[in-house]
């Protein structure tokens, strides 16, 4: 390589030392911003995968709300269906509650003497209140197993109380009970 240096005269070499130069300090520069543009290049690849990683997250986290969200919806479906098909109206619920009591008492054959209504909130239960309606009856066994299903499999909310035997006739077969029924309001 020496030798070709000894070719060429003074201006050829002084021309291709400014030449050797230039392509030097352009390898620098370039060595010098690329490095820039590489540790550039690295923050941004780095900052991709961190906002990746998060957005991932957030659409879990978005998904599961919104299956949440879905689940309140059909719960609040599913209450107004309640109000609307199981709980008495406030409107004519009372009237209405009685003509189901009747019903049940004419399927099961059960003669209800005495009859109260006693009405209150039903207590932790904000908007619910209930009618208790307090009965005697002289039944047989089998039409009290008949009255017990009947407000069992009633559609609208009917809870059994309270069953107090009070006298049970021996000979006939007869049961005089104390009944306690509630029926549940809602107040819109």
């Amino acid at each position: 390589m020496h030798v070709m240096f000894n070719l060429l005269d003074e201006k050829e070499r002084r021309v291709l030392a400014g030449l050797v130069s230039l392509v030097f300090l352009g390898l620098i520069f370039l060595f010098v911003f690329g490095f820039r543009q590489k540790m550039a290049y690295t923050r941004s690849a780095n900052s991709l995968s961190r906002l990746q990683r998060e957005l991932k997250t957030i659409a879990v986290s978005s998904k599961e709300r919104q299956v949440e969200w879905q689940k309140w919806e059909q719960t609040q479906l599913d209450i107004e269906e309640l109000k609307e098909n199981y709980f008495y109206s406030e409107k004519d619920g009372i009237v209405q509650l009685r003509r189901d009591l009747q019903k049940i008492f004419r399927e099961s054959r059960i003669r209800a003497s005495d009859k109260r209504y006693e009405y209150s909130p039903v207590k932790k239960v904000e908007g619910i209140k209930a009618v208790r309606v307090r009965f005697q009856t002289f039944s047989s066994y089998n039409d009290l197993k008949k009255f017990i299903h009947s407000v069992e499999i009633f559609p609208k909310f009917l809870l059994l109380d309270k069953i107090d035997f009070m006298d049970v006739d021996s000979s006939g077969g007869g049961i005089k009970l104390n009944v306690s029924i509630t029926g549940f309001f809602y107040e819109k």
